[in-house]
């Protein structure tokens, strides 16, 4: 009997969010998206910045119209408190209901609240931070479903996931990945350059009732997403960040990551010791061992290949021996640098 009741219940689906999209009328501003972050959370209005509240936006279009469909960026707010980071999340969730925050991304608790949202807040990057490994983190970011067995279900299911995630943090280093990673997309907040408070202010509200007021909020969110479902049916937004934006978004990564002392001793090594080997456009893991450094290989090759792209690699299947200190190395690996002193 409880199985027929469960089929013909999902024949008849109602998806609340999916309403409300459809219902909004968008008014004609095709700024509507670009200038939510620098209004509210005082982001500089750059493109880069643009491109990621059109990409949170129109990832949250997509999921609501199409639960699992692929989406594994995560864009994550970087202020001081009092600036409202949360409440902007919970806007852009459009009710209370369709929002949750998570602490953990591990267990039956952390699937259970992610169900039937719209958008999950990840508060000071703590359910991240608490996975097991980067990969575990990443992992999460990437599903396009999570299996459950759902309260009176018989058997475990896969549920498609129906929401975005925001990260908001206060504190400035919490990237300590080696690899440029496209997925988490950092947007650094000024409570003093924002244009409008998301929250009742005497100081922004001028002759507004506060009625008024929030209503004026609620309708700069829903004309963003007016205009994102409008981009989303017309196809017309880029899923992959443009190659013209890829340099500002890892520029803006470098502040955000932790300071590693491995990067600065490699270069103190290239710009201090290099210039005076006997072959200064030649380098090698060994040669750091070599004066005295104690950096594993892997985390070597992984510096030079995100940190110092002016210095390439040069692989061979077969040993090859180089002289970068005037001692012969056999090596497979071994970095040129591109640009001859």
């Amino acid at each position: 009997m409880w199985d027929a009741v469960s089929f013909v219940a999902h024949q008849y689906e109602i998806s609340p969010p999916r309403q409300y999209l459809k219902s909004l009328n968008w008014k004609g501003d095709r700024n509507a998206i670009r200038k939510l972050l620098p209004t509210y959370l005082g982001a500089d209005d750059t493109e880069l910045n643009a491109w990621i509240m059109e990409h949170m936006i129109l990832g949250l279009v997509k999921r609501v119209f199409e639960p699992g469909s692929k989406f594994d960026e995560m864009m994550i707010l970087v202020g001081g408190q009092g600036i409202a980071k949360s409440i902007f999340a919970r806007y852009l969730a459009i009710k209370d209901d369709w929002f949750c925050i998570i602490e953990n991304i591990q267990g039956k608790d952390a699937v259970m609240n992610l169900m039937g949202k719209t958008v999950v807040e990840i508060e000071e990057f703590v359910a991240l931070r608490n996975a097991k490994s980067a990969n575990e983190a990443k992992s999460f970011l990437s599903k396009l479903s999570d299996r459950i067995r759902i309260p009176y279900e018989k058997f475990s299911t896969d549920v498609p996931r129906t929401c975005i995630l925001i990260g908001t943090l206060n504190e400035r280093t919490f990237l300590n990945d080696h690899t440029r990673e496209r997925r988490y997309l950092p947007v650094e907040c000024h409570k003093e350059n924002r244009k409008k408070a998301i929250y009742i202010d005497k100081d922004f509200q001028r002759e507004q009732t506060e009625k008024e007021y929030l209503n004026s909020i609620r309708e700069d969110f829903n004309q963003a997403l007016a205009y994102g479902y409008k981009l989303y049916k017309e196809k017309k937004h880029s899923w992959s960040i443009p190659k013209e934006l890829l340099a500002d978004l890892y520029q803006e990564q470098e502040k955000f990551k932790y300071l590693n002392p491995d990067v600065e001793d490699i270069r103190y090594f290239l710009e201090e010791y290099k210039p005076k080997t006997q072959e200064p456009n030649l380098t090698c893991f060994k040669e750091l061992s070599m004066y005295g450094y104690q950096i594993k290989s892997k985390s070597f090759s992984e510096i030079m290949d995100n940190y110092f792209p002016e210095w390439k690699p040069v692989r061979s299947s077969k040993t090859k021996r180089i002289s970068p200190s005037g001692v012969s190395i056999p090596v497979k690996l071994y970095y040129e640098r591109e640009e001859k002193l």
